[in-house]
């Protein structure tokens, strides 16, 4: 089993690219999705003075988790390496 973090530049690339990998069918399906779309850094607040506002970071963000097999080499150059990813699968 492997988690892979993709950052694709907007959902229809997404959808494109992950049917084209076979990603979107359910059909002996040997992984998971998890699609959230747009990530926020927080605001950055002093007490109740916010000096920053939310912001979305670049990007349309997927996780992927397979249960057997490897990454396709069409999604290699999506996957991304955050230090704290945004959102994981449970264990």
């Amino acid at each position: 089993m492997a988690d892979h973090y993709l950052r694709f530049t907007d959902a229809s690339e997404a959808a494109t690219m992950l049917a084209a990998a076979g990603f979107l069918s359910e059909t002996g399906a040997v992984h998971a999705l998890d699609t959230f779309g747009v990530v926020w850094d927080d605001a950055v607040m002093d007490g109740d003075t916010m000096l920053t506002p939310p912001a979305p970071r670049s990007g349309f963000h997927v996780n992927l988790r397979l249960l057997s097999g490897t990454l396709p080499a069409s999604l290699a150059g999506k996957e991304i390496s955050p230090a704290t990813p945004y959102r994981t699968f449970a264990s």
